[in-house]
């Protein structure tokens, strides 16, 4: 992990251990939901692959029910305007 040691930001020595240490916190915890964020991705986009197989056997239909498009834009429109 990371350590305290004083180091140069735009060309100042920099060494507030606290501060480096907290740094340090948020850009492992990023990386990490990060990386959870795609393996949940890749889960989820396989799920209708793995229903697949399932309703295979069993001989039944699985009905995917339609996508809410109102909701989906208006989700979007925000995240656009906020973001």
């Amino acid at each position: 992990m990371a350590s305290g040691r004083e180091m140069l930001v735009n060309g100042r020595p920099y060494g507030d251990w606290f501060l480096l240490k907290v740094s340090d916190m948020f850009i492992y915890t990023s990386v990490i939901l990060l990386l959870v964020t795609i393996a949940a991705a890749i889960y989820g986009a396989t799920k209708y692959y793995r229903g697949a197989e399932v309703s295979m056997f069993r001989h039944r239909k699985h009905r995917v029910p339609g996508l809410n498009t109102t909701s989906t834009a208006d989700i979007s429109f925000m995240l656009l305007i906020f973001f």
